[in-house]
């Protein structure tokens, strides 16, 4: 099942064995696989723990391990196994590769670079094969600008891309990250080209009619009289504020200067609020779960799901800290329930010009299930149905239907952050810090797809990005035109 491309049926079909099977390697190697291709990464790094005991100098298997970690942001942990897979082997080439990349999200450019460079110069020829020069390509590409001239690799890149042979996985990242460095090159047309080949070769479902009618039957429901808090004794969310918005609209950027403040702890995007809704009404993988049920979110299991959440961001709670925040930006699907289960939080809502919104996402490389950024006319009804939920959610009384929210405009944000940031730590009830506006100090890592950018100064040259590519941006004009202000 794995071998055919049905990791799903893969995983489902082990999964009532594994208890029985811990000493197995091939079950445990093809369930972590299994887990990891369906997005399981947490349950995945348990498994790969396991096949690492059984077998410590398989060196595909620690890879594998390592990029499961980098998605959980266990970086340090990432880098170990990765260190496990170069004793077994140690110009493995998956592995060299993988290692780059986690030096990129360290931010230790040069060393990856060392490193490829290394690797060019003393691996065997029994590494040097076709497809590992591709996938040395693909690594050098991680890291343009900074370290590498889009205008030195940019030839290879567009030669792998164009190369049928390279495997299609690998290829649809060549493809973005070819786009990527057209894009530096003021090569607009071909750069946007080259992201359509990446998704088309990627080819992630996506049914936009179906979003629409679920994205407006959550608004019914949570809107109409019965959706009124069921009487119960949630737990108290006042130490939790939720960044919730479009990808790319700059939430990783905010939260990284709100987590300056020495009352903040930044948690990242967690999955704690979307695994809470998924309990109340379960939904296909790939999607956004909505409720169209409140009816659902019983007494008894509100109670047990608030108590649940809340300890579990507890868990990451340190002394002295105050306010923990979640930047899960889809957790704009779930703002009603965020106020039954978590009362008191509180939301800060992220806003971009939609017409930058929707050209960065659909130019951005990610790695997760993103089918709704498969095409531009996707993405732009998929942005349209989001201003429709954070519209409803806004007509809901407060804080009895929905959290207090503050809405935070990128373009303000990067302009003249002091009197946005100032306006923020009154509405979390704390006193603005100077350090907030020195965003790029701390050494905090991120793992979001904005991990290069919240690294960098503040800069205006993406505000109006959208006018390099006005040609291809049809849908998000006719969709969007309501909610586009000049």
């Amino acid at each position: 099942m794995l071998k055919a491309g049905k990791p799903l049926q893969a995983a489902r079909t082990l999964a009532p064995v594994m208890e029985h099977a811990k000493g197995h390697l091939p079950a445990a190697l093809t369930f972590a696989r299994s887990l990891m291709l369906i997005g399981q990464h947490a349950q995945s790094a348990a498994v790969f723990a396991q096949v690492a005991r059984l077998a410590p100098g398989h060196a595909a298997a620690a890879t594998e391990q390592a990029a499961v970690l980098a998605r959980l942001g266990r970086l340090d942990e990432a880098l170990e196994a990765v260190r496990r897979a170069r004793r077994a082997k140690p110009w493995f080439g998956p592995a060299v590769f993988q290692k780059a990349d986690l030096l990129a999200d360290l931010n230790r450019g040069p060393e990856a670079v060392e490193l490829l460079d290394s690797y060019e110069e003393h691996a065997p020829e029994t590494e040097r094969t076709k497809l590992n020069e591709a996938r040395a390509c693909a690594a050098r590409a991680r890291l343009i600008p900074e370290h590498i001239k889009p205008e030195a690799i940019i030839d290879d890149l567009l030669a792998f891309a164009g190369n049928e042979k390279v495997p299609s996985g690998l290829r649809c990242v060549i493809s973005a990250r070819a786009s990527g460095a057209l894009d530096l090159l003021g090569r607009y047309d071909e750069a946007f080209e080259l992201q359509k080949q990446a998704k088309q070769l990627r080819n992630l479902p996506w049914d936009p009619a179906e979003h629409t009618e679920r994205v407006q039957a959550s608004i019914q429901a949570w809107s109409s009289a019965s959706s009124l808090l069921h009487e119960g004794e949630p737990d108290d969310g006042t130490g939790l504020v939720f960044i919730v918005g479009m990808p790319r609209s700059g939430s990783s950027l905010l939260e990284q200067m709100l987590s300056r403040h020495p009352l903040i702890k930044a948690l990242g995007e967690r999955n704690e609020i979307t695994r809470a809704a998924q309990t109340i009404q379960q939904a296909k993988p790939g999607v956004i779960p909505f409720i169209t049920d409140p009816s659902r979110l019983t007494p008894e299991l509100q109670k047990e799901l608030s108590q649940t959440v809340i300890e579990s961001y507890e868990a990451d709670r340190e002394p002295g800290i105050e306010l923990l925040t979640d930047k899960q930006p889809f957790n704009f699907a779930q703002l009603p329930l965020l106020a039954r289960l978590l009362p008191g939080c509180r939301v800060i809502h992220t806003r971009r010009d939609p017409r930058d919104t929707c050209l960065s996402y659909y130019m951005q490389w990610m790695l997760g299930a993103h089918g709704q950024a498969n095409t531009i006319e996707d993405l732009a009804l998929f942005c349209r149905d989001y201003f429709a939920l954070m519209n409803a959610w806004q007509n809901l009384p407060s804080p009895g239907s929905r959290p207090d929210m503050l809405e935070v405009n990128y373009e303000d944000l990067v302009s003249d952050p002091e009197p946005v940031l100032r306006g923020l730590c009154a509405f979390l009830g704390i006193e603005f810090e100077e350090a907030m506006l020195d965003h790029t100090s701390g050494g905090r890592i991120t793992n979001t797809a904005s991990r290069d950018q919240v690294r960098s100064a503040l800069y205006t040259s993406r505000i109006a990005r959208w006018k390099n590519y006005e040609k291809h941006l049809g849908p998000v004009f006719e969709h969007l035109g309501d909610f586009i202000q000049d």
